[in-house]
């Protein structure tokens, strides 16, 4: 394929109102304030779905970094993304104009290798009593082979095989953020998610924890946590299996509604 057909075709991609796209111009650019420092998280298959769109309209509607009237980034440099799934497939999404860095800064795997023989080891602790893996009752020892399979407890159990991978790539993913621009005095991190698959169901709860225990390590004073979620419906559309995708759904909608409430009447139970 000649290089012009190429960039047509690239063009008229862009410009897909399907992809996001549409008539822009530069003067219509905004810029990103300059004293907050914004991460945008996805888990899961579903929430890189969602984190790539967000990169596209930030890579079309912000003012990107220049030296001397060339762009040297597509996104503004206080404004991260960061992907976690347990399907390494997921940092090769593309959407519209954007895309995740080849170098894989924007991505940060939960995959696990050998997974029967960690399953095997984690549920003989959780048989035995261990307090950090008493919740885990899933017994399938194929489990978690091709990313977390639907099963919340895959997803959850390859985050806990992860977690100090995940807890430094967040805080270095930060620490760049913060360090950009010495006028930064806010850390926003904007959580996305599907609750119907395994992976951003299984780990949505306990990444809020993480992002919030980085953050006050690294004693940042003004931050902000917030999270979207995206209904089962939706995964609907993508096919799956309904009772699934809608029992992993109201199972974490009635998790979420549990922990919104610790210390009540309703329950004095701790975190694990």
């Amino acid at each position: 394929m000649a290089l012009s057909t190429i960039a047509a075709e690239r063009l008229k991609s862009e410009l897909l109102l399907s992809k996001g796209g549409g008539i822009y111009y530069d003067a219509a650019r905004v810029d990103a304030d300059d004293k907050t420092a914004a991460l945008f998280v996805g888990l899961g298959g579903t929430g890189a779905d969602m984190l790539i769109r967000i990169k596209n309209e930030v890579k079309r509607r912000m003012v990107l970094p220049q030296i001397n009237g060339k762009i040297i980034g597509d996104t503004p440099q206080n404004i991260g993304f960061l992907a976690f799934d347990t399907d390494s497939n997921t940092k090769l999404k593309t959407w519209g104009a954007a895309s995740f860095d080849p170098f894989g800064s924007e991505f940060c795997s939960l995959a696990v290798d050998n997974m029967p023989i960690v399953i095997t080891r984690i549920k003989k602790l959780a048989d035995d009593g261990d307090p950090v893996w008493k919740w885990y009752d899933r017994i399938d020892p194929t489990a978690g082979m091709d990313g977390a399979g639907g099963m919340r407890q895959i997803g959850r159990l390859m985050l806990f095989e992860n977690v100090s991978k995940v807890y430094m790539t967040i805080q270095e993913k930060v620490k760049k953020l913060v360090q950009i621009n010495e006028g930064i005095k806010n850390v926003m991190v904007v959580v996305v998610a599907g609750i119907a698959g395994g992976t951003g169901s299984g780990t949505f709860i306990d990444m809020a924890y993480l992002l919030r225990s980085v953050l006050e390590r690294m004693d940042v004073k003004n931050k902000r946590v917030l999270g979207y979620i995206v209904m089962p419906d939706v995964n609907l559309l993508k096919g799956g299996h309904p009772d699934r995708l809608w029992a992993n759904g109201f199972a974490c909608l009635k998790e979420l509604d549990y922990w919104m409430a610790p210390g009540s009447d309703e329950q004095n139970d701790q975190f694990i």
